[in-house]
């Protein structure tokens, strides 16, 4: 079986709900914090899932950072921090009905470039999973991990590397179709709506719905779904069935104030 490698980045949550805002008004509602990140809450979920992830992330300098290099250890997840001597990047998420705010404290110095070494003992015979986007840093791993699986999130990569991609999961809004081109050995692309996902293959399109469920939350779901990719991928499911993994994983953080949920590992019984 394959391991899954993961690059991204590391962060805190503050989550603040209401049901109206009303502009220079004192908002009363709900913060709740947490840790996040994309990647980061991807490999959280797939500790819950007992998948054992390998993570590489930047951390802080500060005792928020140590906060969140232990509590991914006690969810399972193998951590390989590099760290920066700044403070940990804050995440913050204002949501009322039918309104979105977000605002982050993260710099470029916690993303991932082509001047950040790899231990490139870690990516061998695994599903290499990242939402980073430097192009160079991107090649750069790939030449240098022959034997994995690259699974690309959030968005289109630039055509120089789809030879190297397997899959790619992003959203309407993050999908560019001229960018398509399943003649480079790209052979997979998900793409996630309201109402489902679209996988794409060299073959055609196939649209698999997802289930209503109240939302108590939107923040996190779609990395929810990415794990339960991945989940499926690791059991040699078809991808078919991978989305309908995926599905019930973003369910159960749709209806969690977090972007992650310890509920997940009481679905995994269930898988």
């Amino acid at each position: 079986m394959k391991n899954i490698l993961l690059i991204g980045t590391s962060m805190i949550d503050q989550i603040f709900t209401t049901n109206e805002i009303h502009p220079q008004q004192c908002n009363k509602g709900k913060l709740v914090t947490g840790h996040g990140g994309s990647i980061h809450n991807v490999a959280v979920n797939l500790g819950y899932l007992d998948l054992n992830p390998i993570f590489v992330t930047k951390l802080g300098n500060d005792v928020l950072a140590q906060e969140i290099h232990d509590n991914l250890s006690l969810t399972g997840v193998e951590i390989h921090p590099v760290y920066i001597q700044k403070p940990t990047p804050i995440f913050q998420s204002i949501q009322a009905t039918n309104t979105y705010f977000f605002l982050s404290t993260i710099s470029s110095d916690f993303l991932f470039n082509e001047n950040d070494d790899c231990d490139y003992s870690l990516f061998r015979d695994s599903y290499v999973v990242t939402d980073q986007k430097d192009e160079k840093f991107l090649f750069n791993c790939m030449i240098n991990s022959p034997s994995s699986n690259w699974i690309l999130s959030g968005h289109m990569p630039h055509t120089s590397l789809l030879a190297y991609t397997t899959g790619i999961v992003l959203n309407e809004d993050e999908f560019i179709p001229e960018k398509v081109d399943f003649t480079t050995g790209l052979q997979w692309i998900i793409i996630t709506s309201q109402n489902g996902a679209t996988c794409l293959t060299a073959e055609g399109k196939v649209f698999i719905p997802c289930n209503v469920v109240p939302t108590l939350n939107t923040l996190g779901a779609g990395d929810a779904f990415l794990a339960g990719i991945l989940y499926g991928l690791l059991r040699n499911f078809d991808l078919t069935d991978c989305i309908g993994i995926a599905h019930r994983t973003a369910s159960v953080i749709l209806q969690s104030p977090l972007a992650t949920n310890p509920d997940l590992q009481k679905l995994a019984n269930l898988l």
